[in-house]
């Protein structure tokens, strides 16, 4: 009989290895203790939930048990949201001076406060560098720091908090001068980008450039390779007996590409919910393909997490087109490509171009934003037959949406109202320089508009329609079939497929002029062979206002050997 087990996959903070299942922290990242080894300082970045809380934790504990030197690691979290420069990095040193008072070390226990300055005592310019100088000074071992959610410090004190590392980082050989070993700076987004984000008036020839060459290498955390997964599951398997079959474990490698969250969330909702901790049964593909519907359906907080971000107008202008497979918008300084890297949604392809992380974070994205729109569709939609016996009914679904889109397409739209506070910033001060210069009352009104309408409002135009089409479906047909989408930078369209009794039903949904129709049923033909189907469906969105309603609209059949094509023009 198997042994129920005494850890359990994580998916809520950061991993003990007492309580959970856990991989070791120096081969996710071996570059790093070399780096310390090496007095380098250095930036380490990966996306939310992908475990750097728990390895920055885990290599301070190997740092310190293996005694050359010090360690120990200040999130500034708490920092979020605080503009005031003054405020921010008094602010810091008393997070320096907490995670310090927190340190299992004695030695650093009693350099608790040794700065414990008043706010507004001492300059924003030196505060960090004196405060990091007095803490080397006496200790008999160099000190490693890892500073947990850099990004959270706003421009106002990440500038000079860098300024200061910098001054730190060229003294520290200086007869009488001590400063950190080796300072690792952690967060979600690339320094860069963040600089990127300075107010304009820092921009100008006068202005001190931001010192981008501390730290001077950048590390990406990787997700979790087949072998990382295969090890933290084999600790399952090890405790409990439970066995994972080879097909199991390709599987959710598929699902989460190695996503650290994901891997132990699905392993997790394999393990306590699918088979309700019967450790008897042994797991399969099918029991993981049912726990990633389930995550998909179930919207917990990282999941949650998305739909805010897909609120965001630099998102959507990175977004929109990848939603329908448009090739790559190339741009010499493209941070909005970058954000969106960082915040997990997206991954690059082996070309370098974009895809999305996971087929999870996919299926969310897709789920969220046709959601918006199927709230608004009539109730009435919902009686329209979608099924005869064991068979659906798609062609006649299609029909009636071509209905729908006729009549009411023109009315719908995705779009957000939020304007983020960089483009406000930015809107301000192009107004007060345009109202300085002299040109024509017209010109200026024109700018403005244009403008405004560009920074106020950000909309999913070119995806749009085959989001309606996808929640016209689920409109429609509900629960009573599961959806799955696929398409990336450069694909020209979407691959839908609908599972449903056995399934799959396959549908390409493209839009003119990203994709010809032979292009279109090229890729349809790959997708049928690959899911050994013989009938597959193909809609067409032509968004030409010059045609009429009468030429966009049509229904007709091609076939290609056994191959049979449904068209339907949009």
């Amino acid at each position: 009989m198997n042994s129920p087990p005494t850890k359990e996959f994580n998916t809520h903070g950061v991993c003990v290895p007492t309580r959970h299942y856990c991989l070791p922290p120096a081969p996710r990242l071996p570059a790093a203790l070399k780096l310390v080894d090496q007095e380098k300082y250095f930036s380490l970045r990966a996306p939310r939930q992908s475990g750097k809380t728990t390895l920055i934790q885990n290599l301070v504990n190997l740092i310190n048990e293996e005694g050359r030197y010090y360690a120990f690691n200040c999130s500034l979290a708490p920092l979020w949201g605080l503009t005031d420069r003054q405020k921010a990095l008094t602010e810091l040193a008393a997070l320096i001076n907490s995670a310090l008072a927190a340190s299992p070390l004695t030695a650093l226990k009693l350099k608790a406060y040794v700065y414990n300055s008043q706010p507004g005592s001492v300059s924003a310019s030196s505060i960090v560098k004196t405060l990091l100088n007095g803490l080397c000074e006496d200790l008999t071992k160099d000190l490693v720091i890892f500073f947990d959610e850099v990004d959270s410090l706003a421009w106002s004190g990440l500038s000079p908090f860098l300024a200061q590392l910098k001054e730190g980082y060229q003294s520290r050989h200086l007869p009488g001068l001590k400063f950190p070993r080796s300072l690792i700076l952690v967060g979600q987004r690339d320094l860069e980008d963040c600089l990127a984000e300075a107010p304009a008036e820092t921009k100008s020839t006068d202005a001190p450039r931001p010192p981008l060459n501390v730290p001077t290498i950048s590390l990406a955390l990787a997700n979790f390779s087949f072998e990382d997964l295969s090890n933290l599951y084999g600790q399952h398997t090890a405790e409990t007996g439970q066995v994972f079959t080879p097909e199991a474990l390709t599987a959710t490698y598929n699902w989460s590409q190695g996503q650290p969250w994901l891997v132990n969330a699905l392993a997790r909702q394999v393990v306590d919910e699918v088979l309700n901790h019967d450790y008897e049964r042994e797991i399969t593909s099918a029991h993981f393909d049912e726990a990633a519907f389930a995550l998909i359906d179930h919207h917990d907080a990282p999941i949650q997490f998305l739909l805010e971000r897909l609120k965001e107008p630099r998102v959507i202008t990175v977004l929109d087109p990848l939603l329908v497979g448009s090739p790559r918008q190339v741009f010499l300084n493209d941070h909005d490509r970058g954000h969106c890297l960082s915040l997990g949604l997206m991954a690059q392809d082996s070309g370098g171009g974009l895809k999305f992380a996971n087929p999870i974070t996919r299926e969310v994205i897709f789920r969220l934003l046709a959601d918006q729109i199927q709230a608004s569709l009539d109730n009435e939609y919902a009686l329209i037959p979608w099924r005869n016996e064991t068979t659906l009914l798609l062609s006649e679904i299609l029909t009636n949406f071509q209905a729908y889109w006729r009549d009411k397409g023109a009315g719908v739209a995705l779009k957000t109202d939020r304007l983020d506070l960089v483009a406000s910033d930015i809107l301000k001060k192009e107004l007060a320089q345009l109202l300085d210069a002299e040109i024509s009352n017209d010109l200026l009104y024109q700018y403005i508009i244009a403008r405004i309408n560009d920074l106020l409002i950000r909309e999913y135009d070119e995806s749009l329609p085959a989001l309606t089409l996808l929640a016209f479906l689920r409109k429609i047909i509900a629960t009573g079939a599961r959806f799955l989408v696929d398409c990336h930078e450069g694909r020209g369209g979407i691959e839908t497929r609908l599972f449903f009794e056995g399934g799959p039903y396959v549908m390409e949904i493209t839009r003119k002029p990203r994709s010809t129709l032979e292009r279109s049923l090229d890729r349809l033909k790959a997708s049928l062979t690959q899911t050994n189907s013989k009938t597959g469906w193909l809609v067409i969105f032509d968004p030409d206002r010059a045609l009429s309603w009468d030429e966009k609209i049509y229904n007709r059949t091609q076939t290609d050997g056994d191959l049979t094509f449904n068209v339907f023009g949009c």
